[in-house]
């Protein structure tokens, strides 16, 4: 049974610091993880972009690190080659980032198309842009040093088509991609299958998953909420958690410092509570 979880926090978008400011939150929480948003409007801030003073940190306080790479305006499965290659390049310049600080992992979202373009043909266009992208991405990144990591899409939107919502899908993706392409889990955005979406692990194999995200919503919107606000079965969860021992990061993924706070009171509560059963 694992005794020490490895509890994290993704970076959200509302946080006006920089990340050795975001590294000393997480300290004081008591999480041991980054995810970090690979956004112009955060790599930009004070220090962020100073790789040897964010490996210094890290190291002094114990937290590992993982990138998120952009989507925002980008599609890797635009059947238009222009628009795929720019994203691509966009990318990997978020791999080099996460090479620069040392972080092993960088999650990435799969593409879509939208329901006013679909059509089969189209459709077919998309998957094979979004293959060819991801076979790509995953050798550049083995060449820093970086796993790339797909991540289950948010399936609750009806004005994208994604690549990557189900799992059954993204196993079908990986099984084309050669080497270097792994999972990460939006437990969050999971919910839209199941109250307790630790199946999903495995399912894709522990061994394939790298990163997971982790917060709640009421099973139609995906509102990133507190935990314990939403449908979210966290006490099942964190029993699967316990039972299979699992060792990668499970990350808080909230919108603002309070629901942070609010959450890692909550999940440290609820596991320690489920810790004593074992």
């Amino acid at each position: 049974m694992n005794q020490n979880p490895l509890f994290g926090a993704v970076c959200y978008y509302e946080f006006t610091g920089d990340l050795i400011d975001f590294i000393d939150e997480i300290n004081r929480l008591g999480l041991k993880w980054i995810e970090y948003k690979y956004d112009k409007s955060l790599i930009g801030r004070g220090e962020s972009s100073q790789s040897a003073i964010i490996r210094r940190a890290l190291d002094d306080t114990g937290i590992g690190i993982s990138i998120h790479t952009p989507f925002d305006g980008l599609n890797i499965a635009s059947p238009k080659n222009k628009i795929r290659m720019q994203s691509v390049g966009e990318l990997k310049r978020s791999i080099d980032y996460a090479a620069e600080v040392g972080a092993p992992s960088a999650t990435i979202h799969g593409g879509q198309i939208s329901p006013v373009e679909y059509t089969s043909e189209v459709w077919n266009a998309s998957v094979a842009a979004n293959l060819k992208s991801l076979s790509e991405l995953a050798e550049y990144g083995k060449s820093r040093g970086v796993a790339l990591c797909l991540e289950n899409g948010n399936a609750y939107e009806r004005c994208w088509l994604k690549h990557g919502n189900h799992h059954g899908e993204m196993k079908e993706i990986r099984s084309q991609i050669t080497d270097n392409l792994y999972y990460t889990v939006d437990f969050g955005h999971a919910l839209y299958f199941s109250s307790d979406p630790s199946f999903m692990i495995g399912e894709l194999g522990q061994e394939n998953v790298l990163v997971t995200h982790l917060h709640d919503n009421n099973g139609m919107f995906d509102s990133h909420s507190d935990l314990g606000t939403g449908i979210l079965n966290l006490d099942s969860l964190l029993s699967t958690m316990l039972s299979e021992n699992w060792i990668f990061p499970v990350c808080l993924e909230m919108k603002s410092a309070d629901d942070l706070r609010h959450s890692a009171k909550t999940l440290f509560k609820s596991y320690s509570r489920i810790r004593e059963c074992y």
